[in-house]
């Protein structure tokens, strides 16, 4: 057997293993929730009904209700979407600050907020922060409902 079809035969048999392993069903626990079931809800709190994402908190920002994070005076289409969504909360009564950087503290203790952090931070600009939760992009309305939601 050549040296390639050896690799191949292991590429398959670890893609088995790995498939098997993340969909077996097991034993349920005596509290009646499953590992699986347990990280999804945990999911599920950390993602707002309007798909805001519970990040670390923001260095030096915890005390501002919404940030929203987008170069300052560039043409990009991004920063205009920014310069107009802090124009309709402005005009809505909402506060809100406009930084072009952000910086986290991380506990260390959860790795996927790593993983958080990184999916929202790459999105499309503007990243808007809402109670400690962030979204890449929003619409204005989702911000408000998020904002009125209160929920941190």
């Amino acid at each position: 057997m050549s040296i390639t079809k050896i690799v191949f035969v292991l590429i398959i048999a670890g893609g088995a293993y790995q498939y098997w392993h993340t969909h077996q069903t097991g034993d349920i626990p005596a509290n009646g929730i499953s590992d699986v079931q347990a990280s999804g809800d945990a999911q599920a709190k950390a993602i707002s009904s309007n798909g805001f994402v519970t990040l670390p908190p923001l260095d030096n920002m915890a005390s501002v209700p919404v940030v929203i994070f987008a170069p300052e005076s560039c043409p990009s289409d991004g920063a205009q979407r920014a310069d107009a969504l802090a124009r309709e909360l402005s005009g809505k009564g909402i506060p809100y600050t406009r930084s072009s950087s952000a910086n986290f503290t991380f506990s260390g203790q959860n790795p996927a907020e790593l993983g958080s952090v990184s999916a929202v931070m790459t999105g499309s600009i503007p990243i808007v922060f809402v109670h400690g939760r962030a979204k890449a992009n929003p619409g204005i309305d989702e911000v408000v409902d998020e904002y009125r939601s209160g929920k941190g």
